[in-house]
């Protein structure tokens, strides 16, 4: 039978860090170490009867909200909630784990690490494995095993102290250094689960030697129990003890354990004694050699290990007629059938067993009778059996003088019985009168009860499960109206349906909370009463669907967007992919984009048009569905770079230019500017001029060198782009005019003379005085002030000079011309005559 500790389990481990935070309190590494040494443990505890999966998510998670959020009161909730939320986001389900441990550095108060009983999550403060298995325990529903420590080997019932975390080995006890690999649990938790199976448990009732092996199964190759590893002695109904082998592990030694059972009901534990009779003052107690054999006279126990192999220790233990102090001589009795609370119908077998105990001062002569009694179930009755007093004339009584202890009933043809509740009061008596009774309330009710619906859909666990659905099960025989009940709450504390007379096998539900886990049952009725609830399954409802995304970028009514914008959204709350559609329409009656499945909030789009108006649009959907579309946004893309530019003048290869010429080119359409380049280089691997931003479609160089060839370029910008470089076209500048230094006199001031001739026709003389060294220029302009010729650009000594100048291929008018230095200008009028 699979229960909640056994078949395959899953278990999630999430590493936790705070908002500014560098870090987790582990690894990824040791995360992982640790979930196999958590995995191999519980699956040896389980003797194969629990497969366990440990998930680790493979990064440390960042939490939503600051320490201060947390640490502030409910943080387990707090904590657990928004965990489970961000290892969602990273991917991991945690509803479809049965349990999640959190590893965070130490927020709360008191303990390291902190499992509640019966309570899916753990939170630990560290990476100690054997915490970790500890606390899970807790989830398991075990509390503490407590360990009573005495000193100087004193006896159990000595003064002492309840030590909890005292048994090194037992992992609901201490959990110190010496707590080794496997970190067992103590046989009476084990069994309580169904990991230890009662074959392997011998129920003690005589005295003698007993013989048990270690806890384990073979670490090495695994397999099940197959001989008795614990010795269960009962001392009544509500207190028993168990004496077993703690493990196979290196601290073997240190073995044997006598531990307390106060009530099966409740079930806390409190280890005894380790190895007794030891004088050690400390949890860890003697070792334990072979041959050698300790004891317990007060508990009436002793311990010997007869032999020890690397796979398999077995102990002896001895049970003497002085066990376990103030244990009573009464014999000891069950009723195994039927169990307590039950309804009966018809025909019923009354089982019975016994054993004699001959713990006390009796010597186990053995059970003399056994008498079972059927009452009427009232309040008198339960004051007399706790009294000790006889109950009052029963409905019906059988003896028994020898096993086995069954009495059948016919519940239907019998007279005095009827349906109502009845008592079942078994009483034992041992040969020398001691004698102990037990009972157990059940109901006969031989009515036709309809039978018990078996539910159809939704499967037990579903998921995705739609907030309205329709509840189906299968017909019950003999019922005529049925019962449906609905809950958050496993136990039906509380109910969001509850539904009875209903006359069809399916009820429709609507109106459910999304992402909720909910539990439905249903019981047939008819003129008998009402059958017992159908087993009990549950369904989580799907998710809700996203929130709305808000468009980010680009803005509404952008302009100068790039033919291949990046589009960005917000998040929305529950979304786990979007869809994307962009269209020239407004309506979207065409779509140029219609992207699906896009796990970011962002998405770049390429090949649009230049000068186009676009709407975009978003929406978000997840397994619940899609939400509304976002609101539209529109964009304009920028205008197309424009084309290169075609080149004007000085035309390509042109000789004799000017050392300060014009260039132009033609207009390039779309164009707001321009850049020029003039190199001396064919590659333009440096450059005389680069100049860029300019509005016109002329420039004017000045400065260049005569003599020489220069390569020069255009390309024009827009808000779109720049074009590629124009055809490189070339120059050559004139041939420098001859400057003749006519004195080497050095003279006082700068001085310009009047040209010689003047009119002149064809070439004429101009001379000049210089007082110092200096950077001359001397230029000839038109009337009109355009500069026709530059006759001197160079650096001159001292001294007094004499140029040519040439007008042959001018036109006959007014000419000036300019002597300009770093501290002297002056200008003179000429005149050319033909």
């Amino acid at each position: 039978m699979t229960t909640r500790f056994t078949g395959n389990r899953k278990i999630l481990f999430i590493s936790v860090k705070y908002p500014g935070e560098s870090g987790g309190i582990v690894t990824t590494s040791q995360l992982q170490n640790h979930a196999n040494i958590v995995k191999t443990n519980l699956e040896r505890n389980a003797y194969d009867s629990l497969s366990v999966t440990i998930d680790v998510i493979p990064q440390t998670l960042t939490m939503p909200n600051p320490v201060s959020y947390y640490a502030a009161g409910h943080y387990f909730t707090r904590m657990r909630a928004d965990a489970a939320k961000i290892a969602e986001q990273a991917g991991y389900d945690v509803d479809s784990y049965d349990r999640e441990v959190i590893f965070s550095r130490k927020i709360w108060g008191g303990a390291a690490a902190f499992g509640t009983l019966n309570k899916r999550t753990t939170f630990m403060s560290h990476n100690f494995d054997y915490i970790t298995i500890h606390e899970l325990g807790h989830s398991f529903g075990w509390r503490h095993t407590n360990f009573w420590q005495v000193s100087g080997g004193a006896p159990i019932s000595a003064n002492g102290t309840e030590i909890e975390y005292g048994d090194v080995y037992d992992m609901m006890g201490n959990l110190g250094p010496f707590a080794g690999p496997y970190h067992h649990f103590n046989p009476w938790l084990k069994y309580r689960v169904g990991w230890l199976p009662p074959e392997s448990i011998l129920e003690v009732a005589k005295s003698g030697s007993y013989t048990i092996q270690a806890l384990d199964s073979d670490p090495q190759t695994g397999g099940s129990v197959t001989k008795y590893t614990a010795l269960r002695i009962r001392r009544d109904p509500f207190t028993e003890y168990w004496l077993f082998f703690r493990s196979l592990e290196e601290l073997i030694n240190y073995g044997a354990v006598i531990t307390r059972i106060f009530n099966t009901n409740i079930y806390p534990t409190h280890l005894l004694d380790t190895t007794p009779g030891s004088q050690e003052d400390d949890w860890r107690d003697a070792a334990l050699a072979v041959g050698e054999t300790f004891s317990d006279t007060q508990a009436g126990i002793s311990v010997k290990v007869l032999s020890r192999t690397a796979s398999e220790v077995q102990v002896q233990v001895t049970v003497n007629e002085n066990a376990i102090a103030s244990m009573d001589n009464l014999p000891l009795i069950d009723v195994v059938n039927p169990p307590s609370g039950q309804t009966i119908q018809g025909k019923v077998d009354y089982v019975v067993t016994t054993f004699d105990s001959d713990f006390g001062n009796h010597d186990g002569a053995g059970i003399d009778k056994v008498i079972l009694y059927l009452h009427y179930a009232t309040d008198a009755l339960i004051v007399n059996l706790r009294q000790g007093l006889d109950p009052p004339t029963p409905v019906a009584t059988k003896d028994f003088s020898a096993p086995p202890y069954v009495w059948q009933v016919d519940t239907q043809s019998s007279s005095s019985i009827g349906d109502r509740a009845y008592m079942l009061v078994a009483r034992a008596t041992s040969l020398d009168g001691g004698t102990r009774t037990v009972w157990f309330e059940h109901i006969i009710d031989n009515s036709a009860l309809p039978e018990v619906p078996v539910l159809s859909s939704p499967a037990d666990n579903a998921a995705n499960v739609a907030t309205s659905l329709t509840l189906v099960w299968n017909p019950s025989g003999g019922a005529t109206s049925y019962e449906v009940q609905v809950s958050t709450q496993s136990n039906f504390s509380t109910t969001v349906v509850d539904e009875s007379g209903l006359s069809a096998t399916s009820l429709q539900v609507s109106g459910l909370a999304h992402e909720t886990t909910y539990f439905w049952r249903v019981n047939a009725t008819n003129t008998a009463g009402t059958s017992d609830w159908s087993t009990t399954r549950q369904f989580t409802t799907i998710v809700a669907a996203p929130a709305t995304p808000v468009l980010s970028s680009p803005s509404d009514n952008a302009t100068d967007v790039p033919t291949n914008p990046t589009l960005m959204w917000s998040a929305a709350d529950r979304a786990t992919s979007y869809q994307l559609q962009i269209s020239t329409q407004s309506n979207f009656s065409t779509t140029l984009v219609d992207q699906s499945g896009i796990t970011a909030t962002s998405f770049q789009v390429t090949g649009l048009a230049n000068q186009t108006i676009y709407y975009w649009r978003v929406r978000a959907a997840n397994a619940g569905g899609t939400s509304d579309w976002s609101s539209v946004r529109r964009f304009t893309t920028i205008v197309a770079a424009p084309a290169a530019p075609v080149l004007s003048s000085p035309a390509d290869n042109t000789s004799g230019v000017s050392i300060n010429p014009t260039l132009t080119w033609n207009a390039s359409s779309g164009a707001t500017s321009y850049q020029v380049q003039v190199s001396a280089q064919s590659d333009f691997s440096t450059l005389e001029e680069d100049q860029s931003g300019i509005t016109a479609t002329s420039l004017e160089i000045t400065g260049l060198f005569t003599n020489t060839t220069y390569y020069w370029r255009v390309n024009a910008t827009n808000g779109g782009g720049t074009s590629p470089w124009s055809t490189v076209w070339q120059f050559t500048t004139e041939q420098a005019t001859s400057v003749e230094e006519i004195a080497d006199e050095i003279p006082n001031e700068f001085r310009l003379g009047q040209n010689y001739p003047n009119p002149f026709n064809s070439t004429t003389d101009i001379a000049f005085d210089l007082p110092k060294h200096e950077y001359v220029t001397l230029k000839v302009y038109t009337l009109l002030g355009t500069e026709i010729k530059t006759l001197v650009s160079d650096n001159l000594a001292a001294g007094k000079y004499k140029v040519k100048f040439d007008a042959s291929g001018f036109a006959t008018g007014v000419f000036f011309y300019k002597l300009q230095t770093g501290s002297f200008v002056k200008v003179r009028k000429m005149l050319f005559v033909r």
